[in-house]
């Protein structure tokens, strides 16, 4: 259906019906903008997005026949969203004089907010979302509060959230695994530092298959996701404009 939604991470099945007056359908493909996600060569012709990511997938099918013709559906817009948490969303360890996002989750639709933080730091609240509020500290501390005072138009009507976290001494994260899943589905290990991919989205998962509330950098690099993550052992899934990346990481402050 179009303009449907869905919540990360989503299994998406595509489905097309395809037929040729004049001879048969070979096979259809289908598509996320201009990349191919698979090709069905038997109807009933359909093919599952597993674990979809946060995002807006733009869908397409094309179908061709027997003699190379081939045909394009209509575009299929549905969009998947992150699940966050009710409260303060972001990194639990910042370094200072870096600039990091931080994003309310409300219990219901707000009329106002107004953030603030029990140390010396620079606030900026988005304008057109106060929702989110990018926040710096300039010296390290070792625990400091940042808060969220949200007027709603109904009942709790006023009601303040809070985070704790510290600025300066960011744990490090020691790599457990890495592995390679390339579009064919088929281990890829011969391909470079996969730190260098250039990703399109980040999800990560506890061991017990929970999906966490993750709004750091887009980043390959474990020492950069640890900051924006309490202790324990996470699966990080990376998906670049190819493949999907996986790693294991085990945090400890």
């Amino acid at each position: 259906m179009n303009n449907a939604s869905f919540n990360a991470p989503a299994n998406i099945t595509i489905t097309a019906n395809a037929s040729d007056a004049d001879g048969t359908v070979s096979s259809v493909a289908f598509y996320n903008g201009s990349l191919l996600l698979g090709t069905d060569n038997t109807t009933p012709y359909s093919y599952t997005i597993a674990g979809a990511t946060a995002g807006t997938y733009s869908l397409t099918a094309v179908a061709t026949d027997n003699l190379g013709g081939k045909t394009t559906s209509a575009v299929v817009s549905v969009k998947v969203e992150n699940v966050l948490t009710v409260g303060i969303n972001g990194p639990s360890c910042l370094i200072a004089g870096q600039k990091y996002l931080f994003v309310l989750s409300p219990e219901a639709a707000f009329t106002n907010t107004n953030w603030w933080t029990n140390a010396q730091a620079i606030i900026e609240v988005d304008p057109l979302d106060k929702s989110k509020a990018y926040i710096t500290y300039a010296a390290n501390i070792s625990s400091v509060n940042i808060s969220v005072g949200v007027n709603y138009s109904a009942s709790p009507w006023y009601k303040q959230y809070d985070k704790t976290l510290k600025v300066g001494g960011c744990p490090s994260a020691s790599l457990e695994e890495v592995a390679f899943i390339a579009s064919s589905a088929k281990s890829d290990e011969s391909q470079s530092d996969s730190q260098e991919e250039i990703l399109q989205s980040l999800r990560v998962y506890d061991f017990q298959g929970k999906e966490i509330a993750y709004k750091g950098e887009l980043t390959l690099d474990i020492n950069r996701i640890s900051e924006y993550l309490e202790n324990g052992a996470y699966i990080i899934y990376g998906v670049s404009n190819q493949k999907m990346i996986k790693k294991k990481i085990v945090i400890q402050k």
